[in-house]
């Protein structure tokens, strides 16, 4: 049987799973124990760190359980507590929201927008409901971007009751239309910005630094840095193994120039995360904070209003694949190596071949002697 920890909360336990891995680390399986109305001691299940579930809401069953019990005792009845879309989006603020990057976005969204929905159990609100908040952000000039982001964070909380068993209807906000946008970023790094990019970052956070070059270098998405393990790195075969990607694909990647320098001078070990986050920070909320500072100390989002052409973590992976097609290489190629799950996720790269193939053809007519034309 799995070894069993001990949480700050009296009655509360967590055991590893042997299998399963959240956020790169064993999955934490959660148990609470209490006394029946019959003084038997009972040891429950209530939940997995994968579904945001950690020591604070198995504290809160627990509680629950054991009013239950002395209720039953006092031959009692307890009626079910009728959850409002408020008691919901605390509960997903609390479990999920709170480890995002833009957490405070959330805030500040639910402060202003989802307060007219806390009274209201989610079964209560309905379709119309959302076209009117849609209409208010439209009526206020909202891009939309903006409005896409709010909705989808509304999405979000609706998916999440279902998720966790608190709500059985069908989410509203599938059935809203919204406003399209063309979110693609087109920016992408020079050799010279990201060399000085690396080198700021390197003295500013070399963890994040770890991150940041191997996106660079390999087109991985954050994500996937984060959660990369000594065991999925072969440095003799010069590759690295992406596992439990977004599109559900593995893929395997090849390491070169400066990351293999870079690999080659960091402890690696079998079992264990590849880069050792501080372990007072959070993951994500870390490697955005730094990248963005070293962003804004280099000045290169001054100026710029178009999201879009911002600099973040992600430009990364655009600035991979744009060098690739820079240099002629198929869209084949790079679809593959970044793993997109379909061939038009690769066309905004098409742009960038023209001049590749051009040379090709004059690399060709320079073998024969022929002078390009001018």
């Amino acid at each position: 049987m799995a070894k069993t920890f001990k949480t700050k909360y009296p009655g509360v336990y967590y055991r590893l799973s042997s299998i399963k891995k959240h956020e790169g680390k064993p999955e934490r399986v959660f148990y609470i124990v209490y006394q029946n109305e019959n003084g038997k001691q009972i040891w429950e299940k209530v939940g997995v760190s994968s579904i945001d579930f950690s020591g604070i809401n198995a504290n809160q069953i627990r509680t629950d359980r054991m009013r239950a019990v002395q209720a039953k005792k006092n031959g009692e009845e307890i009626a079910p507590k009728i959850l409002t879309f408020k008691d919901i989006a605390q509960e997903a603020e609390e479990r999920h929201f709170y480890k995002l990057a833009h957490f405070s976005d959330f805030l500040a969204y639910r402060k202003k927008y989802f307060a007219i929905f806390d009274d209201k159990t989610l079964s209560e609100i309905n379709p119309k409901d959302i076209e009117s908040l849609r209409n208010k952000l439209q009526g206020e000039g909202k891009c939309p971007g903006t409005i896409i982001n709010i909705l989808n964070y509304l999405k979000v909380i609706f998916n999440l009751a279902i998720k966790w068993d608190m709500f059985q209807g069908v989410n509203p906000v599938v059935k809203v239309s919204i406003p399209r946008v063309d979110d693609k970023r087109s920016r992408y790094l020079s050799k010279e910005e990201a060399q000085a990019l690396l080198e700021d970052l390197k003295k500013r956070s070399p963890y994040v630094y770890g991150l940041a070059i191997i996106s660079l270098f390999t087109g991985m998405r954050l994500s996937e840095t984060i959660n990369l393990r000594g065991e999925h790195i072969n440095l003799e075969n010069k590759t690295i193994k992406i596992v439990d990607t977004k599109t559900k694909n593995n893929r395997v990647v090849y390491i070169g120039g400066p990351l293999l320098d870079y690999l080659r001078n960091i402890p690696i070990k079998t079992g264990k995360l590849l880069l050792d986050p501080p372990k007072w920070a959070h993951i994500r909320q870390t490697a955005s904070k730094n990248f963005k500072a070293s962003v804004d100390h280099l000045g290169l989002n001054d100026g710029i209003t178009d999201r879009r052409d911002k600099v973040v973590f992600h430009t990364l992976r655009h600035t991979f694949a744009s060098w690739l097609a820079s240099q002629g290489q198929s869209l084949y190629t790079i679809g593959t190596l970044l793993g997109h799950s379909s061939p038009e996720m690769t066309k905004r790269y098409a742009h960038l071949l023209p001049e590749a193939k051009k040379a090709a053809i004059e690399s060709i007519d320079a073998f024969f002697g022929t002078p390009p034309e001018k």
